[in-house]
């Protein structure tokens, strides 16, 4: 990344993955069970799948159980008119990495952010979509797992240098993308699925579409309302 201008937009987007330690997980599932009068092993082992699966589905979207899985970022600037002046776009997945694949991934994430904020000496705006109650706090939980410092670009999440546009918009990503006549491919409930399937392209895809979608949301707010 070079030419970096001097105000630029960072429109960021995670994805998460149910990832614990084994005594973690056992205290978290030691309670599952099936209605005691139920007699019928096959259905008891059902109800128990059922259950854990479901567990296991909230337990992606909290950091004590879960890891970064992705994530996309596009620096951006535009000009009044609507127009893009810079762009440069930025993802991984865990799949790059071979070793400590969260951490690397967070480390390689955090230095290329620490890189853009050093050049943007006139303005270091994040832009996301429900970042500030999701996004930035589990970024922050999970560089706090691995003794990451990652102050200098975190910092804006709780300030007026960060533009939540859920807080303008409301409702959800995918029902903005179907009016704008975007196209989003599955959606987050999918992720796991294609983690669990080695599909790492398919998530990295569909990471970068809401970054897209936040993108042009905020292309349209910025020239729309006065920030």
């Amino acid at each position: 990344m070079s030419d970096i201008p001097k105000a630029i937009d960072v429109v960021l987007d995670i994805e998460t993955v149910a990832s614990m330690p084994d005594k973690l997980y056992a205290a978290m599932t030691a309670d599952v069970s099936a209605p005691k009068n139920w007699r019928d092993p096959d259905k008891i082992k059902a109800e128990v799948n059922r259950k854990t699966a479901e567990l296991l589905g909230e337990a992606a979207l909290r950091p004590l159980t879960a890891a970064v899985a992705s994530v996309a970022v596009r620096f951006v600037s535009f000009d009044r008119a609507g127009a893009e002046t810079f762009r440069f776009d930025w993802g991984r997945t865990l799949a790059d990495y071979a070793e400590d694949q969260e951490k690397s991934l967070l480390i390689e994430w955090r230095d290329v952010m620490d890189r853009a904020r050093a050049a943007a000496t006139q303005r270091f705006r994040l832009v996301t979509y429900y970042g500030r109650r999701f996004d930035v706090p589990f970024l922050g939980a999970r560089l706090a797992v691995h003794d990451l410092d990652g102050y200098r670009i975190l910092c804006p999440g709780y300030s007026r240098d960060h533009v939540d546009l859920h807080d303008v918009f409301g409702g959800g990503l995918g029902k903005w993308a179907t009016l704008l006549g975007l196209e989003k491919i599955g959606k987050g409930t999918d992720v796991a699925k294609w983690i669990e399937e080695g599909d790492w392209d398919k998530v990295k895809t569909y990471n970068a579409v809401d970054v897209d979608v936040t993108a042009e949301l905020w292309r349209r707010a910025s020239r729309a309302l006065e920030w």
